[in-house]
């Protein structure tokens, strides 16, 4: 069981380090999100949720897409656990910030404040009630912070246009 949770916990921090290494900007982004608006963030999480489990039977009544049912099931599982780590980190460090942490962490601190979430998230886990819903509490956020880019993205920049002069241009 021990080896279990190490390997788990050694996971995510694996998960953290190339997220972090990676992807540094839209991970902070991500997190300010979580942080700036946490009630947005949840009710955007269980959208995101009802898209991905939405997507499912949707593709599985057509013939052409009846073998991305696995693949779709797959994304699931990929989104649920990026979105628990993001959650998690997300409050690890509003925590951290909170406490009176440096504002800016270096990669390592900020490792070790995921390791440390992962880890007292685990032991969550063993008050029956409530560690389940502070895990799913955590995937909502994280999805939503994701829903949020990939909304975002989607959307484009709700910046006013500009003409050639980078000046902003009169509605007519």
């Amino acid at each position: 069981m021990l080896f279990g949770f190490l390997i788990t916990l050694l996971f995510f921090v694996v998960l953290g380090a190339i997220a972090l290494g990676f992807f540094p900007k839209r991970l902070e982004t991500m997190r300010m999100s979580v942080s700036d608006a946490f009630g947005q963030t949840a009710i955007l999480g269980v959208v995101g949720l009802s898209l991905l489990f939405g997507a499912v039977p949707v593709v599985a009544l057509t013939i052409v897409g009846l073998p991305l049912v696995p693949i779709i099931l797959l994304l699931i599982v990929a989104t649920w656990t990026l979105s628990y780590a993001l959650g998690a980190y997300a409050i690890a460090t509003r925590l951290w910030f909170g406490l009176g942490g440096d504002a800016d962490p270096g990669m390592l601190i900020r490792l070790v404040i995921l390791a440390a979430a992962i880890v007292a998230i685990a032991l969550l886990n063993f008050i029956p009630f409530v560690g389940w819903v502070v895990n799913y509490t955590l995937v909502l956020l994280g999805l939503g912070a994701i829903t949020r880019l990939v909304f975002g993205a989607m959307v484009g920049s709700p910046e006013p246009a500009l003409d050639v002069d980078m000046r902003e241009t009169e509605a007519s």
